[in-house]
């Protein structure tokens, strides 16, 4: 930190060889005798100018800025005394100035340590540092000129170490905050113990293992391939319920079209108004010349179009149908013979139809040795199953389970009512009454029961009209369209 200026050992060295030059170049001269009294007078002047002018400078030192001083005393050692900048006096050969750096210099170490979960990591920490200014004589005193290298790899080593060990490797990613703050008041507190300021702490460089990076990658794969999963499923959800509420808004606009028709005739007339309507206005857009069928697009709106024309239709068919000639009403059988009720049954539903948006014919049901095997318990006790045991067994032991499931056990009279209202001919209505009555006279005698059953998730409704006869289930079913 000193220069040679500011060494009284070297100056009188140098000033004893500038003498011996003089003397040598004036021997030189004189050619080898004795030198005369006048040059003698003026040497002398000259040694003893040179003299006060080397003794003033050596008694001169400058601080440049940014820069403190002390003296070490060759009689009482190091002063107490800091000098700043500027030119001080000291006395030669008896006071050294030593000149300390006070601005602040930065310095950058790079530890490896290990994390509180047991992970690699390495870090690089860069501080700002400087001497106090009050305590240069002690820094000197214990540490020397170069005190940071001395003190700062030590005590930087010491506290990443110990600050990184209380956090996991994921912590010191977030809450890095929080270890660099933690690192600074460490390191700020053993460096005042030193006599050392430190401006500034950062760490610069956090670096883990490759394994460490890896698994850190692959887990964060791992969740965005959850969330993916999730936002799927959500999804599915979404669509779902979309569906539901969309099939609702049809049902309720299915019913409230029946309504209309049921109460106004001329809105299906009015619907087909405006379909034909609809068609031409297409076709008038387009260049082509056509020759259509004005019945088959619509277009023909003078033809009568009331919905009795299509129920008479449908009637008429039904009168015309190959089967209805086959079969007459027959007497309802008198005993409880399962033979002759299954052949009533049989026979009597050939004809019959439950009116609803499907049409569905009514066929004969009866349960297999499988099916009864089943319903055994229940049998013995001479009394058809509840609503939800008879829907496990019609549709799984899962499906009753889901939202909208319909599981309902009726009276028997309220499936007959409405199937004798909706028959189209009179033939039909009395097989139905006569199916009915059949029904009604067979469960009057001991050791019998029937019970209508309602099994199914809108529109479509299964439904079983069963009666218990001598340990044998036999009936009726149909499908029920319901919006």
């Amino acid at each position: 930190m000193s220069n040679q200026w500011n060494d009284p050992e070297a100056q009188l060295r140098e000033m004893q060889r500038r003498l011996q030059r003089m003397f040598g170049s004036g021997n030189r001269r004189s050619g080898g005798g004795g030198p005369p009294k006048g040059s003698l007078a003026v040497g002398a002047g000259v040694i003893i100018v040179g003299a006060l002018a080397l003794g003033a400078s050596a008694s001169l030192y400058t601080v440049d800025g940014g820069h403190r001083a002390i003296k070490y005393s060759r009689v009482s050692g190091v002063k107490p005394d800091i000098y700043s900048e500027g030119t001080h006096l000291r006395i030669p050969w008896f006071e050294t100035p030593i000149i300390y750096d006070v601005r602040a210099k930065p310095t950058s170490i790079q530890s490896l340590t290990g994390t509180k979960d047991l992970q690699m990591v390495n870090i690089v920490c860069r501080v700002l540092s400087r001497p106090d200014q009050r305590s240069l004589p002690i820094i000197y005193r214990t540490l020397g000129t170069n005190y940071d290298e001395r003190v700062l790899p030590s005590i930087i080593n010491e506290v990443l170490k110990s600050v990184v060990a209380q956090f996991n490797a994921s912590q010191l990613i977030t809450q890095r905050d929080k270890v660099s703050r933690m690192i600074r008041e460490h390191l700020t507190r053993r460096a005042l113990n030193f006599n050392l300021v430190l401006d500034d702490v950062s760490l610069t460089h956090i670096t883990f293992s490759p394994e460490f990076a890896s698994a850190v990658e692959a887990k964060q794969i791992a969740q965005q391939d959850a969330q993916r999963a999730a936002f799927i499923v959500d999804r599915a959800k979404q669509e779902k319920q979309s569906t539901i509420v969309r099939a609702a808004g049809e049902a309720r606009s299915a019913e409230l079209i029946g309504e209309a028709i049921k109460n106004q005739p001329g809105f299906l007339e009015l619907r087909r108004i405006e379909t034909a309507r609809d068609i031409a206005q297409i076709l008038q857009k387009s260049g082509n010349r056509l020759v259509l069928d004005a019945s088959s697009l619509l277009l023909n709106v003078t033809e009568p179009s009331s919905p009795m024309d299509y129920f008479e239709a449908l009637k008429t068919s039904r009168e015309r149908s190959p089967s209805h000639a086959a079969h007459s009403p027959i007497p309802a059988p008198n005993s409880h013979n399962v033979g002759d009720v299954i052949s009533y049954i049989k026979h009597t539903c050939d004809d019959l139809y439950f009116t609803s948006d499907s049409d569905e014919p009514v066929e004969l049901y009866q349960l297999s040795n499988a099916g009864l095997q089943a319903l055994e318990a229940d049998i013995d006790k001479l009394t058809l199953p509840t609503a939800h045991d008879f829907a496990v067994f019609v549709a799984g032991d899962v499906v009753p389970e889901e939202a909208g499931f319909i599981a309902e056990k009726q009276p028997v009279d309220t499936f007959f009512q409405r199937l004798c209202n909706q028959q189209v001919s009179e033939r039909q209505k009395q097989l139905a009454q006569s199916l009915k009555r059949a029904f009604a006279k067979m469960t009057e005698e001991p050791g019998t029961d029937a019970a209508c059953y309602r099994v199914g998730i809108r529109p479509n409704i299964e439904v079983y009209v069963v009666m218990l006869i001598d340990g044998q289930v036999v009936g009726i079913k149909t499908l029920s369209i319901e919006t």
